[in-house]
């Protein structure tokens, strides 16, 4: 038996999908793949130029100057 059929968030996600038809679910992939490619060539620019794109990978916590360093 796959665990994930009985996580919470995942029936909560469920539940709140019924809501929706079938063509409003497309409607909203079609306007994600648009804007994914409005990302794409506008912001990226990924055939004019070499982008680097920085992502955080931790917990974001204060480090204050006054603070020892760890």
């Amino acid at each position: 038996m796959d665990l994930a059929l009985n996580d919470s968030r995942l029936q909560f996600q469920r539940e709140m999908g019924k809501q929706y038809s079938k063509e409003q679910f497309d409607d909203g992939i079609r306007r994600l793949d648009i804007y994914k490619q409005w990302w794409i060539d506008t912001i990226l620019e990924t055939e004019r130029k070499h982008t680097l794109v920085v992502m955080q990978s931790e917990d974001v916590k204060p480090n204050y100057r006054d603070d020892a360093p760890p």
